[in-house]
């Protein structure tokens, strides 16, 4: 359990100097997923992760969870490091690969396009991996990665033609092939690649398939159109949890983060019909558990826990409702950020801005909730 102590202060430090942040709330049997979306490194413009959000107005189609550990997982290229050929072949079939000074390096054997390929085998289809890579050398100037399909990389998702690699895809087959391809214009032209690296990103991350649905970032968080943007997770709840986020809406009766299924299954954070701070969990509806003034327009922290005995509602740390539980959670639907995602389909699209996300497979303490506040409104 956390500590109220000096830690509730504006500049939230931990033992030893470091900074405390909201990943410090999970302990190491605890899951569920945190969303900074104030940090346009964990955002990607599409849902392959392709290139990172630069700047405002710019569409997130996948926001990855700042979640602590697991540690990523084990790397999934043989020779990544460029120390030796194996595991390497020649996408198209004549060109010559060698290893040197610690690079793979590709020869072209006639003006024509050539490429090198790894197969990567074990993936989860749905499971997110990030690829890695030092940079390009050599002789040959137009140079692409590639993720494909086939060994041949004929087909498959141009990565980036940068020196530089840090993207991330979701695996969409549960073997893929990762490499490079080049457009020599004479024999003996080469590319050599350093130090590259394919591993999973546990956690659950939220996406958005579709263009036309993606919230936009904002140097303040993300922004729904109260239409149809959201992001989908993976994410199931438990028969204990809490939801809790940051935001600026503008319209009653959306919804911040939910599932639900039935009657009998809400889990969700909402603003009512009168713009107050509320939430359904299990038989109980929004109309219920509601609490506060007006809330539209302006930043506000709201949370809500349950663990199969009480349920409580925060506004901006501090507790506003509490009562029995009546019913349980749904333990089958995805989690939603943006919408309520009932039994697979999104309604209650929010309207606003969400700077920040936590679920938890844990009834938070009030401490944790009100330290949650204070780091997300500093």
């Amino acid at each position: 359990m956390l500590s109220l102590g000096l830690g509730l202060g504006l500049t939230q430090t931990r033992a030893g100097g470091r900074r405390w942040t909201p990943a410090a709330i999970f302990g190491p049997s605890d899951t569920g997923l945190l969303f900074d979306a104030r940090d346009p490194a964990t955002q990607y413009l599409t849902s392959m992760g392709i290139t990172n959000v630069s700047a405002p107005g710019n569409p997130a189609g996948l926001i990855l969870s700042k979640t602590p550990g697991p540690t990523p997982g084990p790397e999934k290229l043989i020779n990544g490091d460029g120390s030796a050929v194996a595991g390497w072949s020649a996408a198209r079939g004549s060109e010559v690969i060698t290893s040197v000074g610690g690079r793979i390096r590709v020869t072209a054997a006639s003006a024509a396009v050539m490429g090198v390929s790894q197969e990567i085998t074990g993936l989860v289809v749905g499971g997110f991996y990030r690829v890695t890579q030092t940079g390009f050398t050599g002789t040959v100037g137009n140079i692409s990665n590639r993720l494909a399909a086939n060994a041949a990389l004929a087909s498959g998702l141009i990565m980036s033609s940068s020196f530089d690699l840090n993207e991330v895809f979701i695996a969409t087959a549960e073997t893929m092939y990762v490499g490079c391809t080049a457009i020599p214009t004479a024999p003996g032209q080469y590319v050599e690649i350093d130090n590259m690296s394919v591993r999973e990103i546990p956690g659950y991350h939220g996406v958005q398939p579709t263009a036309g649905a993606r919230p936009t970032y904002q140097s303040t968080g993300l922004s729904f159109d109260g239409s149809d943007d959201r992001l989908m997770t993976t994410l199931k709840l438990g028969l204990s949890g809490t939801i809790m986020s940051r935001f600026n809406g503008d319209a009653p009766n959306r919804a911040l983060l939910g599932c639900t299924l039935g009657p009998n299954g809400h889990a969700r954070l909402v603003l009512d019909s009168s713009g107050r701070l509320a939430a359904g969990v299990g038989l109980q509806s929004a109309s219920v558990l509601s609490a506060g003034p007006d809330l539209r327009n302006a930043w506000h922290a709201g949370a809500v826990s349950w663990d199969g005995t009480t349920v409580k509602l925060y506004l901006d740390g501090s507790e506003v409702y509490s009562d029995a539980q009546v019913g349980s959670v749904n333990t089958t639907v995805d989690m939603a950020i943006g919408a309520l995602n009932s039994g697979g389909t999104a309604t209650g699209f929010w309207s606003g801005q969400i700077s920040d996300a936590l679920v938890i497979d844990r009834a938070a303490t009030p401490a944790e909730i009100l330290k949650l506040h204070n780091h997300w409104s500093a």
